[in-house]
C-alpha cells in the first residue's frame, strides 16, 4: 500500500524535472517514425509534449531524428527502408550525441565555417551571421542559402531556440546530455535559417565576418556560449 502511494506522490516531481520547455516553430523536427515533434526534447522523450518520459541523456527507444522541421509526404514513401526499421531491426545503430557533436564541429573545422563571409552583406552584421550559420547547417545536411537577414531576426524574437538550450542543459548531469542540448540548440537555430530563405547570394571569402552584435546569451543572431 506504501509503495504505489509513494509512487503517486513522487510522480508530479519527476513530470516537472523532464519538462520539456515551450518551443518555436523552428524547432519542430521529423522522427524517424514520421511524426512531427515540436522539439527535439520531445522526440527524445516519445512522450505528449511538454512530459519527458526518460531522463534527456537517454536516447528514445527505436525513434531519431529523420531531420530538423515538420515531416513531408516524401519522408514516408512506400517501401522505403526508414530510420526507426533500421534501428529496430539492429543494422543500424543510433549515433551517441558526444558522437553528432564530434562529427558536427570536425565538418565546421574542415569547412572554415567561422572565417566565412558574403560580400553582400556590407556591415550588416545578421547577414554576416546568416553566412556563417548557411555554412554550419550545412554540416547537419542542410544546403541552406538563406541571406534574408529580416526573415531570420523575426523567427525567434525571443531568443526561445536559446532559451531552450539554457533550460536543457540544467536538466544534464552528464557531457552526453549537455551535446544532446548542444546539437538540438544547431537545429532549432538551423530551422531559422531554413525560414530565411530567399536570395541566391554565396559565400564569397574566408575573412572574418562582422558579427559584432547583442551580447545576449540567448539571442538567436549569434553563436551561443556552450560547453
Amino acid at each position: 500500500m506504501l509503495a504505489p502511494l509513494l509512487t503517486l506522490a513522487l510522480l508530479p516531481l519527476a513530470l516537472a524535472a523532464c519538462s520539456c520547455p515551450p518551443a518555436p516553430a523552428a524547432a519542430e523536427v521529423c522522427g524517424s517514425d514520421h511524426k512531427t515533434y515540436p522539439s527535439a526534447c520531445d522526440l527524445d522523450c516519445t512522450a505528449p509534449p511538454g512530459q519527458c518520459a526518460p531522463p534527456p541523456s537517454a536516447p528514445a527507444a527505436g525513434v531519431a531524428a529523420a531531420h530538423p522541421g515538420p515531416c513531408r509526404p516524401a519522408d514516408a514513401t512506400l517501401g522505403r527502408p526508414t530510420n526507426a526499421t533500421l534501428l529496430l531491426s539492429g543494422r543500424r545503430a543510433r549515433r551517441s550525441a558526444t558522437e553528432e557533436r564530434q562529427q558536427f564541429e570536425a565538418c565546421e573545422r574542415k569547412r572554415q565555417c567561422g572565417d566565412v563571409t558574403c560580400s553582400e552583406c556590407g556591415v550588416d552584421w545578421v547577414c554576416g551571421l546568416l553566412c556563417v550559420r548557411n555554412c554550419r547547417c550545412g554540416c547537419l545536411g542542410l544546403q541552406t542559402s538563406a541571406m534574408n537577414s529580416t526573415r531570420y531576426s523575426e523567427c525567434d524574437p525571443n531568443g526561445e531556440c536559446g532559451l531552450q538550450y539554457v533550460a536543457c542543459k540544467r536538466r544534464c548531469s552528464t557531457q552526453e546530455c549537455r551535446n544532446r542540448c548542444f546539437m538540438d540548440l544547431e537545429r532549432c537555430d538551423c530551422g531559422c535559417v531554413q525560414q530565411a530563405e530567399g536570395t541566391t547570394a554565396r559565400p564569397a571569402s574566408s575573412n572574418p565576418a562582422n558579427t559584432t552584435g547583442p551580447a545576449d546569451p540567448t539571442s538567436p543572431h549569434r553563436p551561443y556560449p556552450v560547453v
